[in-house]
C-alpha cells in the first residue's frame, strides 16, 4: 500500500464509485449500494478523511484479514477494528459518519459527536432499522423464495397425482347409488300367518327352484329393453332394491314407464345389458315413495322374475301401465311375496305363456282384498304350490280358467285364505298331482268346494288337506283314488260343519297315517257308516269329538 502523511489508524474506506465514506466490515456502499466484493481496489482513510493507503475489497469486507498499514506501528494505541456483520451495523450511525454529505447533516439536525462525548446508548425499545445494504439483499432473497416454494409444490403435487394414479383411485367406475330413505308408514298387517299347529310335519318356507334360469335372448315386444334379475333368498328378511343401499321396505309404490324421459341423473342402470336401456330410481312425494323402473318402449321382464317384488312389504301399489311384457318369463316363483300392505294388484296383461312356476307368487299378501289373474295361461305350469298362501284378506280369486294339465305341486296352495268365500277349481286337471297337503288348510269361510272331478291316482299325501274348513258343509270326495296315498292324517280336521263325505271306497291300503282323520267333526254323518283302515296304519285320534267310534265305522283288513 502506498502509505499518506497523518494519521494512520484505519477506520474508514471510501467508496470509488460515489465517493461515500463507508464503515470497515460494510460490503455495500451505503449511498449507491455498490457490492464492495466487485470494486477492487479501494482507498482506505482515518477518522479525519485523510488518506491511507489501499486495499484489497476482499480486505475491506473483513472477510480477510482487515488491513493495516505496517508503516502505522507508532500509534500503539491502535486497535484493529472488529469484522461487523452485515446484520450489527445500524444504518444511521453510517449515514451521520458521512463527511461527503454534511449539508444533509445539518438539515436533518444530527451533528457528528466529538471524541470527547459518547455516543448515546441506542433505545433497546425502538425498532432498529437494518443496514439498507443488508435489507436490500434480504428482499433478493425473498424475492426468490416464492419460486422456490412454487417449485417445490409443484413437485409435490406431481409426487401425489402418481401415488393416487398408481392406486386407482381416479379410475371412474359405475357405483350404485347409496340414497338413505326414512321409515316409511305404510300399512301392514299384523296378523301372523297361521301355520298348521296339527301336522307333525313342520310346514316348508317358500321352494326354490335349484335348474338355473338362462337369460333369454330374443327380442320381446320390439325391443332389447331387458331388466336384470333381482332374486333374494326366499328365507331372508328384508333385502336391497336393485343391488342399491335402499331396502325393499321402504318403497311405497312401483311404477313401470315406457319412456327414460323422466330419468334423473341418480338414475341407475338395471338392464341385463348393462347400457342403461333400463333404469330405476326413488322419488318421494307427500311422504311417498316410489320406484320407478322406464325403458324406451317398455320393460321386458327378466326370464327368471323370481323375488323380483318379494319383501317389498309397504309397497301398496303397482303400476305397469301397460309398459311390463312377460311373455319369456319362466319362472315367477315367490314375485309378489310378503307384500303384506299391497291391496289390489291386476295381473291381466301378464303374458304367462311361458311360465314354469308359480311356487309362492302370492305367498303373505296378507292385505291383498282384490287380485286379477283371470288371465293367466298357465298350460306350462307345473308348480302351483304356496301359490296363494296366508292371503288372508282375500275373498274371491278366479282360476276357474287355469289349465293344470302339467302341475304336480299344488300343496298349501289356498293356505290360510281365511276370508275366502268361493273359489272355483272344477276345472282343474289334477291327473300329474302328486301332493295336495294342505291345500285348502285354514280357508274357514268356503261353503262349498267343488272337487269332485279331481283325478288323484299319482297323489301321495293328501295330509291337512281341509283342515280347519270350519264353514265347509258338503265335500265331495267319493271319487278320490288314493291307492297311492300314504298320508291322510288331519284330512278333515276341525271341519266342525261338516255333515256329509263319502269314503267308503278309498282304497287306503297303502296309508301308513290316518291319524285324527276327522278330529272335530262333531255335525259329521258317515255314508254307508264304515272306512276301510289298514291294520298297521296310525289310528289315532280318528274319530275323536265326533259321534262315532273307531270300532263302529272299522273295516279292518
Amino acid at each position: 500500500m502506498n502509505g499518506q502523511s497523518g494519521d494512520n489508524k484505519i477506520v474508514k474506506w471510501r467508496c470509488p464509485k460515489c465517493g461515500s465514506v463507508n464503515d470497515i466490515g460494510q460490503v455495500r456502499c451505503v449511498k449507491c449500494g455498490a457490492d464492495l466484493l466487485l470494486m477492487g481496489k479501494l482507498v482506505y482513510v482515518n477518522d479525519s478523511g485523510g488518506i491511507i493507503g489501499e486495499v484489497t475489497s476482499k480486505e475491506a469486507a473483513g472477510i480477510d484479514i482487515p488491513f493495516v498499514d505496517i508503516e502505522s506501528d507508532s500509534d500503539p494505541d491502535y486497535e484493529v477494528p472488529p469484522v461487523m456483520s452485515r446484520k450489527t451495523k445500524n444504518t444511521e450511525d453510517s449515514k451521520e459518519d458521512d463527511p461527503i454529505e454534511p449539508d444533509k447533516q445539518e438539515a436533518s439536525g444530527k451533528k457528528k459527536p466529538s471524541q470527547e462525548e459518547a455516543p448515546a446508548q441506542p433505545d433497546m425499545k425502538k425498532k432498529k432499522t437494518k443496514n439498507p445494504a443488508y435489507r436490500n439483499d434480504r428482499e433478493t432473497t425473498d424475492k426468490n423464495k416464492p419460486k422456490k416454494r412454487r417449485k417445490f409444490w409443484i413437485a409435490a403435487g406431481c409426487v401425489l397425482a402418481c401415488i393416487i394414479a398408481s392406486a386407482g383411485i381416479f379410475v371412474w367406475k359405475p357405483v350404485l347409488p347409496k340414497i338413505s330413505l326414512e321409515n316409511s308408514t305404510g300399512t301392514q298387517n299384523s296378523e301372523a300367518t297361521p301355520t298348521p299347529a296339527q301336522s307333525t310335519e313342520a310346514t316348508p318356507a317358500p321352494a326354490r327352484s335349484t335348474e338355473a334360469t338362462p337369460e333369454p335372448t330374443q327380442n320381446i315386444n320390439g325391443n332389447n329393453n331387458l331388466l336384470k334379475a333381482d332374486a333374494i333368498d326366499p328365507a331372508a328378511e328384508g333385502g336391497k332394491v336393485f343391488g342399491s343401499e335402499i331396502n325393499r321396505e321402504e318403497i311405497n309404490r312401483v311404477e313401470i314407464l315406457n319412456t327414460l324421459d323422466k330419468a334423473p341423473k341418480d338414475a341407475w342402470d338395471v338392464s341385463v345389458a348393462g347400457d342403461g336401456c333400463v333404469l330405476a330410481w326413488v322419488e318421494k312425494k307427500d311422504d311417498v315413495y316410489t320406484l320407478f323402473i322406464a325403458g324406451e318402449g317398455g320393460v321386458n321382464a327378466n326370464q327368471a322374475c323370481r323375488a323380483l317384488f318379494m319383501n317389498y312389504k309397504n309397497l301398496q301399489e303397482i303400476a305397469f301401465n301397460g309398459s311390463f311384457f312377460t311373455k319369456g318369463c319362466t319362472d315367477m316363483a315367490c314375485m309378489f311375496a310378503n307384500c303384506s300392505s299391497l291391496g289390489i294388484l291386476y295381473l291381466d296383461d301378464f303374458d304367462t305363456s311361458c311360465t314354469q312356476n308359480f311356487n309362492s307368487m302370492f305367498y303373505g299378501c296378507t292385505y291383498l282384498y282384490n287380485l286379477a289373474v283371470g288371465n293367466f295361461d298357465t298350460e306350462n305350469v307345473e308348480d302351483m304350490s304356496y301359490m296363494f298362501y296366508g292371503c288372508s284378506n282375500l275373498t274371491n280369486v278366479d282360476v276357474s280358467g287355469f289349465n293344470t294339465e302339467n302341475v304336480e305341486d299344488m300343496s298349501y296352495m289356498f293356505y290360510g285364505c281365511c276370508n275366502l268365500a268361493s273359489v272355483n277349481v272344477s276345472r282343474f286337471i289334477t291327473k300329474n298331482v302328486t301332493t295336495m297337503k294342505a291345500m285348502f288348510h285354514d280357508c274357514a269361510n268356503l261353503k262349498k268346494i267343488d272337487v269332485g272331478r279331481f283325478k288323484t291316482s299319482k297323489v301321495t299325501t293328501m295330509e291337512c288337506m281341509f283342515n280347519g274348513c270350519s264353514g265347509l258343509k258338503d265335500v265331495d270326495v267319493s271319487d278320490f283314488d288314493t291307492v297311492n296315498v300314504t298320508n291322510l292324517s288331519h284330512m278333515f280336521y276341525n271341519c266342525t260343519n261338516l255333515e256329509k263325505v263319502d269314503v267308503c271306497r278309498w282304497d287306503t291300503f297303502n296309508a301308513a297315517d290316518m291319524s285324527y282323520m276327522f278330529y272335530g267333526c262333531a255335525n259329521l254323518s258317515m255314508e254307508n257308516d264304515y272306512i276301510s283302515i289298514p291294520g298297521d296304519a296310525n289310528k289315532e285320534g280318528i274319530f275323536e269329538g265326533t259321534k262315532y267310534t273307531l270300532n263302529e265305522l272299522i273295516d279292518s283288513n
